[in-house]
């Protein structure tokens, strides 16, 4: 989890959540304040409420714009205890997204003593929800779909294989069924057909936003999946987005 998050400053606030704001190539770690001006100040503590978090969705907000003004990628990282509104800021800055015309995607991790999630299930929910958000744009025709088509060549199939609902985008019947990408040869190709798959659904018109919530029980195959896009020098409009449990994440 560490490698993923990175770390935060040497100035921690008394506060129950955090936002750190980093670019893919450097970090700028932020924690939260009762206002934008006092991000570096110890002294504000009035952090309790969720109503009227201005400063957190700001910070989304900047990075956003950032990714859509800039052509440039951000990582952002959202931690606190269990219930101090990590998920609802995440969501409430979807409206936002939404409202300037770019994509919010989600996948969400759980417990697999719980439920016993599949490895990537996180990352294809939410590439499944990015195909139809892109499938239901107003700007989405069959230039663009022959774009996709030639940007993810033949290797499109591990994404059926491993759950993605990609079919209905390029308009194509899938030929495999869904199954675990586990060859180490295969989970390779399958790590450069999801990076090939991201940069062929950004754009500087509608940046998209990767959010996984609670990814201190990600699997091993999702984190090195995350590693990767954060490896990646070349994506641009693209912003990910991570929240984990701060009494779940050691």
């Amino acid at each position: 989890l560490t490698s993923l998050i990175g770390t935060s400053n040497n100035n921690p606030m008394n506060a129950t959540d955090s936002v750190h704001s980093q670019g893919f190539p450097t970090l700028s770690s932020i924690t939260e304040a009762t206002n934008y001006q006092d991000i570096l100040s110890s002294e504000n503590s009035n952090c309790q409420a969720l109503i009227g978090r201005e400063l957190e969705l700001e910070i989304l907000l900047n990075a956003y714009n950032l990714i859509q003004q800039k052509n440039s990628s951000q990582k952002i990282v959202i931690h606190g205890d269990s219930g101090t509104g990590k998920t609802s800021l995440a969501f409430a800055f979807r409206q936002i997204v939404i409202q300037n015309q770019g994509f919010f995607c989600t996948g969400k991790h759980f417990q697999d003593s719980c439920l016993g999630q599949e490895s990537y299930s996180a990352i294809t929910t939410a590439f499944s929800d990015l195909c139809d958000l892109v499938l239901q744009s107003k700007e989405f025709n069959e230039r663009r779909r022959t774009e996709i088509q030639e940007a993810l060549g033949n290797d499109v199939e591990l994404l059926v294989r491993a759950g993605t609902n990609i079919s209905p985008l390029l308009n194509v019947i899938p030929q495999f069924a869904s199954s675990e990408v586990k060859n180490e040869v295969v989970f390779a190709r399958f790590k450069n057909i999801c990076r090939k798959f991201l940069r062929a659904m950004v754009s500087s018109e509608h940046p998209v936003v990767l959010f996984l919530d609670d990814i201190q029980w990600m699997d091993k195959g999702t984190e090195e999946l995350v590693k990767f896009f954060l490896q990646d020098t070349e994506i641009r409009n693209f912003m990910l987005i991570l929240a984990y449990r701060d009494e779940e994440s050691t």
